[in-house]
């Protein structure tokens, strides 16, 4: 962080969502309420939504007012741009997704859990 002026500028966290599920509803929500509960420290800013399902996608993005949307999880991962992946899809996906994004040079937060057994979690928690 720097200082300007005697206040703290946060740094800006761009973000991909992969999954518009209940669960990627539920993160969009949290990041929309971040900077009310922390103040001006944090600035989360939710850039992408990926779903295989291009309505919930579109939906989603709609409703919390996310720029882009698409229905291909890799284009989160490819985008220069995007700081974090957050994955909300169902565990069987979390290892595939998990370590593409973390190959890509990404910060990965995951729902839980993060694989779906311990190989996969040990797999992902080396790979970061």
């Amino acid at each position: 962080m720097t200082e300007r002026s005697g206040n703290w500028a946060a740094k800006q966290l761009n973000i991909a969502l992969v999954g518009a599920g209940f669960v990627g509803a539920i993160h969009a929500k949290a990041y929309a309420g971040l900077p009310l509960a922390f103040g001006r420290s944090i600035n989360p800013v939710v850039r992408l939504v990926a779903d295989s399902s291009e309505r919930s996608a579109r939906a989603l993005a709609e409703w919390y007012g996310i720029e882009r949307w698409t229905t291909d999880w890799s284009t989160a991962v490819g985008d220069e741009a995007i700081d974090v992946v957050d994955i909300c899809t169902p565990p069987n996906t979390h290892r595939e997704i998990g370590l593409a994004a973390l190959g890509a040079g990404k910060h990965v937060y995951c729902e839980k859990p993060l694989g779906r057994t311990v190989d996969d979690a040990r797999l992902l928690a080396q790979a970061s």
